[in-house]
C-alpha cells in the first residue's frame, strides 16, 4: 500500500516467473482477497498493470457528474499521476463567491474511493508475509 493513498488498494510485486497467464491470475487473485472483493459486489476496479507490478484500486462512485448530470469517474491513467478532470459547471454558493468548488485531483481520487479501511487498526497487510 501506498501511504499517501488514503483508501483501500493494493500493489504485488511481479517476477519474470509471474509473467505467465497463471502468474497474472495468482497475482490478480492475491490482490483480490487483500481487498476482499468478494464482500463488495457493489464496487468497481481499476486496474494498472506493468512489467515490474500490478496495481488494484477500488472504484466507488463518481467524483463529480457533468452538466448532463452523467457520472464522471477517473481512469486508470489516474491513479498513475496523469489526471484529467471533469470541468464542471458552478452552483449556488459557489456561482456568487460563496464556496470553493473546484475539483482536486486529490479530492477526486478520495471522492472516487471512498470506502472505510477494510484493515482493522494494527492488522498487518496479508501480503507482506513471505509465501
Amino acid at each position: 500500500m501506498i501511504p499517501e493513498y488514503q483508501f483501500d488498494h493494493c500493489i504485488y510485486q511481479l517476477t519474470e516467473s509471474v509473467l505467465t497467464e497463471e502468474g497474472l491470475i495468482y497475482a490478480y487473485n492475491k490482490c483480490m482477497n487483500f481487498l476482499r472483493l468478494k464482500s463488495r459486489p457493489d464496487t468497481g476496479l481499476t486496474v494498472l498493470l506493468s512489467p515490474k507490478w500490478i496495481f488494484v484500486s477500488l472504484l466507488t462512485q463518481p467524483y463529480a457528474t457533468n452538466s448532463n448530470d452523467c457520472p464522471v469517474y477517473l481512469d486508470g491513467f489516474a491513479f498513475a499521476g496523469l489526471v484529467n478532470l471533469q470541468t464542471i459547471d458552478k452552483t449556488w454558493p459557489a456561482t456568487a463567491g460563496l464556496q470553493d468548488d473546484s475539483l482536486t485531483v486529490i479530492g477526486s481520487l478520495e471522492e472516487s474511493t471512498y470506502i472505510p479501511s477494510v484493515l482493522a487498526e494494527g492488522e498487518e497487510n496479508p501480503l507482506s508475509a513471505t509465501e
